[in-house]
């Protein structure tokens, strides 16, 4: 009867720290979330400020500097088209890349038409 009361005891014991470790997991996901949802609106900041310099005809370092970091993003594994924005990227993202091409593009078409 004691063996019996010593291994609930130690099951109970168990529990408890399962449930401590499982109380942890779950705050380091919030975490995570809040810190995914933080890059997402950063990542959309981006895009947008990308947006306004390709329509405002900013100067051609700026929309170099735009290029380069969205690249550098998606070179980090972040999707950077607009149907995955700010979702890690486990292969390669043909609209991604198809952005890539059309910022670049634009950035040439804004640099001749300054010229």
């Amino acid at each position: 009867m004691v063996r019996i009361s010593r291994v609930i005891s130690e099951i109970e014991d168990k529990l408890t720290d399962l449930r401590e470790n499982l109380k942890a997991v779950k705050d380091w996901v919030r975490y995570l979330e809040e810190e995914n949802q933080n890059l997402r609106r950063e990542l959309s900041a981006c895009s947008v400020r990308l947006e306004q310099l390709g329509q405002d005809g900013m100067g051609k370092a700026n929309l170099e500097q735009e290029q380069q970091n969205l690249r550098k993003l998606y070179e980090e594994g972040f999707h950077i088209c607009p149907y995955n924005f700010g979702h890690w990227r486990t292969q390669d993202c043909l609209f991604c890349l198809g952005f890539l091409k059309n910022t670049l593009e634009r950035q040439e078409q804004s640099v001749s038409g300054n010229e």
